[in-house]
């Protein structure tokens, strides 16, 4: 029933190649298994009595397909509760620019807490803002419990791990090798420096020149039964080597990491016994840490007074105030775009929800907010670049309803006293000059400073091993 729909937007190269794409993702759906199948068999069915069902702020299409087989035997119960007959009103806060909207939607977070109106939602709409938000509570010692979590391909532990699956790569870069090593506890100290110090003199820009000049030395067996044994290890046996499986392994986000991509499992288990190569194991482990998330805890802050969720989460949440940043109409639209490149009547086809439904959705999460007992809404005016920015649909029809009230500034003034710092006074009698060449005395004559840092501190910069092209390299 779904293939027509996705066969219907043929007619030019580009989009027969989309409709094909589409083809394949749909087959490969169809001939996948999920763990929620079992719900749909018989035998499942037959040990329930009646279904329940929590109706929350969109249908959901397990949900609906449950119900359908349970017929009248369904018991439906709302979460979301009737709007207050007096909803107290909205504080709107119009913020200057992104860092002064960041500035007041903490200010309006840390005047809730003090006030003991906790525990606060904090709304994310942007997750760049809301991570500024974030690290300026967590700076004033307020503990925040970030629901949204992160991206497991932003954490230490998932870069570690990638850092050694690109240093095994048989075209690595030197920078990729020596970013691993500097990583890893096995090697640390003066023959790492050395390492470096050698590669950046010889200008050896890749691995593999490196691994042909150590070749051609006396070690050049040794190295290459090195590279041999290098070759058979698993994942998990080269951070083993590497001395980082034990902090992978103790760390909460590397604990993901490790059950993200599979790493403690046996050999053999995955995939019918296969192995994979180095770049199809990168490219896959790649994809699944950047689709994968984890919520992570503020260690030592205590009970947490903040918690960042997305407005939709708000559902059956009992929170003394609402403080959403980002309330314009780029961050908060009235209408949502569907995700995905599929067309309207695709999606009808596939299940997934309208542009219609989402909608729909996202004005019953945005009544959700109006309930609370005390609402700060915060948007930008001007962005980055100085463009002027809109303030929300939603904001704009709860001035029109008369549903609001201009808030002052949240924030405090603090005084404080001016404490100059004295420019620093270097005296260079301490490291004599002997001798003087002509650039040294032109380097005198032009700039004192570049003549004590090159001349007498005897500082020099390190050459780069991916170096921009200088026009002089260009030639006549």
């Amino acid at each position: 029933s779904v293939r027509p729909a996705i066969d219907a937007g043929r007619g030019s190269a580009w989009f027969d190649t989309e409709s094909a794409l589409n083809g394949i993702a749909l087959a490969w759906v169809a001939s996948s298994s999920y763990a929620t199948d079992v719900l749909l068999e018989g035998a499942a069915l037959a040990q329930a009595d009646a279904l329940i069902v929590l109706e929350g702020l969109q249908a959901d299409p397990l949900t609906q397909s449950l119900a359908a087989l349970f017929g009248s035997q369904v018991l439906r119960l709302p979460i979301a509760g009737a709007m207050p007959d007096a909803p107290a009103l909205a504080a709107l806060h119009a913020a200057d620019d992104p860092e002064d909207e960041a500035e007041r939607a903490t200010a309006c977070v840390m005047r809730r807490v003090a006030a003991g109106r906790t525990p606060v939602a904090l709304v994310a709409t942007d997750r760049a803002l809301t991570r500024r938000i974030g690290a300026q509570l967590t700076a004033h010692r307020i503990a925040v419990q970030d629901e949204t979590g992160w991206k497991l391909s932003t954490t230490r532990a998932a870069a570690q791990a990638m850092s050694a699956l690109r240093a095994c790569a048989h075209d690595a870069r030197s920078d990729e090798v020596l970013d691993w090593l500097k990583n890893a506890p096995r090697w640390r100290g003066d023959v790492l420096d050395g390492l470096e110090v050698r590669l950046r003199d010889r200008g050896l820009r890749d691995w593999s020149a490196w691994c042909h000049f150590i070749a051609q030395a006396a070690e050049g067996e040794g190295a290459r039964a090195g590279d041999a044994a290098l070759a058979g290890l698993t994942a998990e046996e080269l951070l083993q080597a590497a001395d980082q499986w034990d902090a992978l392994v103790a760390d909460a986000a590397g604990i993901e990491v490790v059950g993200a991509l599979y790493l403690d499992e046996a050999p053999g288990e995955l995939r019918g016994g296969g192995r994979s190569s180095l770049v199809e194991f990168s490219a896959w482990a790649r994809d699944v840490l950047e689709a994968a998330s984890v919520v992570l805890a503020v260690p030592g802050m205590g009970e947490p007074a903040v918690t960042v969720l997305p407005l939709a989460q708000l559902l059956g949440r009992a929170f003394a105030s609402v403080v959403i940043p980002g309330c314009d109409d780029q961050r908060l639209p009235a209408s949502p775009e569907p995700p995905g490149d599929w067309t309207e009547a695709q999606r009808a086809a596939l299940g997934l929800p309208s542009r219609d439904t989402l909608a729909q959705a996202q004005r019953a999460a945005w009544s959700l907010a109006l309930q609370a007992p005390a609402l700060d809404l915060v948007w930008r005016q001007f962005d980055a670049s100085g463009e002027p920015v809109r303030p929300s649909p939603f904001v704009q029809a709860l001035r029109l309803a008369g549903a609001t009230r201009t808030a002052d500034d949240p924030r405090s003034l603090v005084p404080f006293a001016p404490q100059p710092t004295q420019p620093p006074l270097p005296r260079g009698d301490a490291l004599p000059v002997t001798q003087l060449s002509a650039s040294a005395y032109d380097d005198l004559r032009h700039c004192p400073y570049r003549f004590f840092a090159l001349r007498q501190l005897g500082l020099a910069r390190s050459d780069e091993l991916e170096g921009e092209v200088d026009k002089r390299d260009f030639g006549n």
